[in-house]
C-alpha cells in the first residue's frame, strides 16, 4: 500500500511540476513579447485563431 501511495504522490508531483513549468514558460513568452513591443500583434493573431476554432466547432 505504501508503494501505491508513493507512486500516486510522485505522479501528482510530476503533473503539478509540469503545469507550473508551462505557466512559467507562458509568463516568459508574454514578458518577451511585451518587451519587444509585439504583444498587441500576438494578441490579435491569437484572437483570430480562437474565432476560427470557435467557428469550426459550431459547424
Amino acid at each position: 500500500m505504501d508503494e501505491v501511495l508513493g507512486f500516486m504522490l510522485l505522479r501528482f508531483a510530476v503533473i503539478g511540476g509540469g503545469i507550473f513549468l508551462l505557466i512559467l514558460l507562458l509568463g516568459v513568452v508574454v514578458f518577451a513579447l511585451k518587451k519587444a513591443g509585439r504583444y498587441d500583434q500576438a494578441k490579435q493573431v491569437g484572437s483570430k485563431a480562437l474565432q476560427h476554432l470557435e467557428e469550426r466547432r459550431k459547424s
